[in-house]
């Protein structure tokens, strides 16, 4: 039976109060631009509109997935596989901006992957969790000869 791939994605709740709160933005202005006859308004809700469907569109294909191969980040159009025996260690690193990241440390340097989120939308146990599953995935799947980090 074929193990089943892992797929990480933002959390709906995290996927629209920014882009809602643009679009309402945008959509007021535009009223306003209708009322008082003003292409520079109108021009600033336009744009505020199409940012939050933009914004809208990247944040819901964004997604991190698990399977024996290695690692897939599909983030903005791109598509990257990191496999399993590339990875030396995978441990979660504060950011500057708050909350933690997991991130694969190759040969090649860090990875950091965009999801499992460690702020804001997703809980502590939540991000804990993520972390396990990719941590226990690696143990599963990496190279026969490669050894665990000494410490």
């Amino acid at each position: 039976m074929a193990e089943p791939m892992v797929t990480f994605r933002v959390p709906p709740v995290a996927l629209f109060p920014l882009p809602a709160a643009l679009a309402v933005a945008g959509l007021g202005l535009l009223g306003l631009a209708a009322e008082h006859h003003s292409a520079p308004v109108g021009s600033a809700g336009f744009y505020l509109v199409f940012l939050s469907v933009a914004i809208l569109a990247l944040t819901f294909l964004l997604r991190v997935q698990l399977s024996p191969a290695g690692v897939r980040i599909r983030a903005m159009g791109r598509n990257r596989l990191i496999g399993w025996p590339e990875v030396r260690a995978i441990t979660a690193e504060r950011q500057r901006r708050g909350g933690r990241q997991v991130t694969l440390w190759t040969a090649s340097g860090p990875v950091r992957l965009p999801l499992p989120l460690g702020r804001g939308t997703w809980t502590e146990a939540a991000f804990v969790s993520g972390y396990h599953q990719i941590g226990q995935y690696w143990l599963a799947h990496r190279a026969p000869d490669q050894q665990l980090p000494a410490g």
